[in-house]
């Protein structure tokens, strides 16, 4: 646990505050929580923060520091929680809570996001960031572009490609429609590398989704396909954005998606695919 905690007042100290460990008396301990479904609590007074230790074996090391981090907060920082979400479900605050089924998505393995997270953990009233509010505008996106490439009319269940290099290109645009009037089909996915962009109606809890690998990065139950779904990858040099039907979803690096390889699913039944890669 004691990583954990040394990351925590080193955070701090990045950020300027005078925190230091020794000068708190307080006790991380697994044991039971107050609710079997909560990974850890902190009881004030006295500082004692205890942990599930079921829900601690299940968490990868990153969700491991979130965890410690948070009840630091409360204990440490003093915070509350901020139940505070964007349109798109996205988390404004690792002090997120689960009062009245409160939830929303935090991408654990962005960089760009765990400085935001930190900065806001220590300064409640730290702003989005510029890289955020900045790139979800998806005719700012599609502007000014002088090459594409375009297929078009391509009935498919799965399809493959990899002919484009999306590495080489600092900036571009790549979207596929999936036409599916009177079509049966509730889900569709793209892949870019290691990314997964998939669209789900009958998914309650997260229609639309991000993963990298198998790992979620971004779920939201409040984005709904219509009849003919569209989904975007907009590249801006170092951020890369997600859109379905010309509507922001997420943001994040673009370094963490690996690999060139396009793939699409429809699960189902085959589609017609309208394809487009926009670029400089």
């Amino acid at each position: 646990m004691e990583p954990y905690v040394s990351a925590f007042f080193l955070q701090a100290h990045l950020r300027g505050y005078d925190l230091y460990e020794e000068h708190f008396n307080f006790t991380i301990r697994f044991g039971e929580t107050h609710d079997p479904g909560v990974a850890a609590s902190c009881e004030t007074p006295g500082r004692i923060i205890t942990i599930n230790p079921e829900i601690w074996a299940s968490r990868g090391e990153l969700e491991k520091e979130w965890i410690v981090f948070h009840e630091l907060g409360h204990c440490i920082l003093g915070r509350k929680h901020r139940n505070e979400e964007s349109s798109t479900s996205e988390c404004y605050s690792f002090m997120k809570g689960a009062e009245n089924d409160f939830d929303c998505s935090i991408n654990y393995f962005s960089e760009y996001w765990r400085d935001y997270y930190l900065d806001e953990l220590f300064d409640q009233h730290t702003a989005l960031p510029e890289w955020y509010v900045e790139n979800q505008d998806y005719a700012k996106a599609l502007m000014s572009y002088p090459h594409y490439q375009l297929i078009t009319d391509t009935l498919v269940e799965k399809f493959d490609i990899d002919t484009f290099r999306f590495k080489g290109k600092d900036t571009f645009l790549f979207e596929i429609v999936f036409h599916n009037l009177n079509s049966p089909v509730n889900a569709v996915l793209m892949a870019l590398g290691n990314l997964k962009f998939s669209s789900c109606d009958k998914c309650l809890a997260t229609k639309t989704s991000l993963f990298l690998g198998n790992d979620r990065i971004f779920a939201s139950a409040d984005i709904s396909l219509n009849t003919d779904v569209k989904l975007s990858i907009f590249r801006n040099n170092d951020i890369v954005s997600f859109y379905v039907n010309e509507y922001f979803v997420h943001a994040m690096e673009y370094d963490l998606i690996e690999g060139n390889t396009l793939r699409t699913n429809t699960f189902e039944e085959p589609l017609r695919l309208d394809i487009a890669y926009y670029y400089h």
